[in-house]
């Protein structure tokens, strides 16, 4: 009886909760344990969780996932995560509803290592956390998803500790839906969603595509036909359910309609003829379309029917670069927060500063700083990291891993020992002795 009380009080419960949703929000509300969630929760059961490896895992997702870079599809990125440091990476972009999002990734050699790739919605609130979305289903490397609502997203894949290798991520955006008009395509829509109308007294709830009369009109998506209808304002109508993606598309001011109410009709099928029929007589013939889904009301079609801008494209620096260094070429270069000319600069890079190449995407690569900063930098403002000179140390000197006093003491050099210098940051300079890359106080080489 205890039993019965509580699974109805629970179903009462979500009942009111679920009375308080939108449908986009139910649909990326409930989810299961994603994979990456089940291996930290095996991380913890070993007590892996507690450890310093560990913790440097957790936090590098996390700040991938703060630290994002906004990119646009179509986007591809070729990598390098170090097996020996825990890394994540992550790229922020817009996607609209009517659209899918693939996301696919390679990693290179090939291997049965976990690779964790994570999709999450940014709210619009900023001090709220990303919202998981979708996961890949463990084993797989790629992800398929129409999001529900316009939104920023996020991409974040992971390997798994002491786990990595080359990798290229490559994510796109495509329609969902065919073009309704057979023939046509988006120069030919003249009236856009959210036009005005009646003097401003209501919006345009679609977008009026613009053909000869008599062009066929065609389903841009499986389904039925719910309605055929004559009306005064929509003149001759069809609505056609989408049952697949839940919603309902609305053709107006057709010539002629050519199917009837409970027809089964196939993506591409003729369904009518463009006219002007309704409140559009006297107008040129175009169709009038739109997009009614459940729960949400009029959506704007335009992104369920727009062709992508084009194709990803292969990264034209030169790759062997990724994982290791680079140096400014020229003066002025500039650490940018994504990969175009018209991103936000991070910082002003200095001459001769030696940069670690994480990653290559179009003419950019994604480098970090001496001083932990990460960003953008052009490739062709960069050069490789050939010696600028040979010097000798004037003192006895600390090779340190990185351009600061406090930095972890690699090997002490003695006087009048050569380096090569290969680059500079603030008052250290990069160079290699010993058959190591390392740093030396500015000071110290003659």
């Amino acid at each position: 009886m205890k039993k019965w009380i509580v699974i109805v009080l629970l179903s009462l419960g979500a009942g009111y909760w679920l009375g308080r949703q939108s449908i986009p929000e139910l649909v990326e509300a409930f989810s299961s344990v994603t994979p990456r969630e089940a291996y930290v929760q095996r991380l913890a059961a070993s007590g892996l969780t507690a450890t310093a490896l560990g913790r440097l895992w957790a936090r590098a997702g996390d700040a991938a996932l703060r630290d994002a870079p906004p990119v646009t599809p179509p986007f591809r990125e070729a990598g390098y995560l170090d097996p020996a440091r825990p890394q994540a990476v992550a790229y922020r972009f817009r996607a609209r509803a009517g659209q899918r999002v693939a996301v696919r990734v390679r990693v290179e050699p090939p291997s049965n290592a976990l690779l964790f790739i994570d999709l999450f919605r940014v709210p619009e609130d900023p001090a709220r956390e990303p919202v998981h979305v979708v996961s890949a289903d463990s084993g797989e490397a790629s992800i398929d998803h129409e999001p529900r609502r316009d939104a920023d997203y996020i991409i974040r894949i992971q390997p798994e500790l002491l786990r990595g290798g080359r990798y290229t991520l490559t994510a796109e955006t495509a329609p969902t839906l065919a073009f309704p008009v057979a023939g046509m395509g988006v120069a030919q829509i003249q009236s856009f969603w959210g036009a005005p109308r009646d003097g401003g007294a209501r919006q345009h709830h679609g977008v009026d595509i613009f053909a000869p009369r008599g062009t066929p009109v065609v389903a841009a998506a499986d389904g039925f036909v719910s309605s055929i209808r004559s009306t005064a304002i929509g003149g001759n109508v069809v609505w056609l359910r989408d049952e697949r993606a839940g919603q309902s598309l609305y053709y107006a001011h057709l010539d002629r309609q050519l199917v009837e109410r409970g027809d089964r009709v196939q993506r591409g099928d003729t369904i009518g003829l463009v006219g002007n029929s309704g409140n559009a007589r006297g107008t040129p013939p175009h169709l009038h379309f739109g997009i009614y889904a459940r729960g949400v009301g009029p959506m704007d079609p335009l992104p369920f029917v727009e062709p992508p801008p084009g194709r990803p494209r292969d990264p034209s620096v030169p790759l062997a670069a990724i994982g290791g260094w680079r140096r400014t070429a020229v003066g002025g270069a500039r650490l940018r927060a994504a990969p175009g000319a018209a991103a936000p600069v991070v910082s002003e890079l200095e001459d001769d500063a030696p940069l670690h190449v994480l990653a290559a995407t179009d003419g950019w690569y994604r480098v970090r700083t001496p001083d932990g900063q990460v960003g953008f930098v052009g490739g062709d403002l960069t050069e490789p990291l050939a010696p600028l000179r040979t010097a000798a140390l004037a003192d006895t000197v600390s090779l340190r891993d990185r351009p600061d006093e406090a930095g972890v003491e690699i090997a002490r050099l003695a006087p009048g020992e050569a380096v090569e210098v290969l680059g500079s940051a603030g008052d250290h300079l990069y160079v290699r002795a010993r058959g190591r890359l390392a740093w030396v106080a500015r000071g110290a080489a003659l």
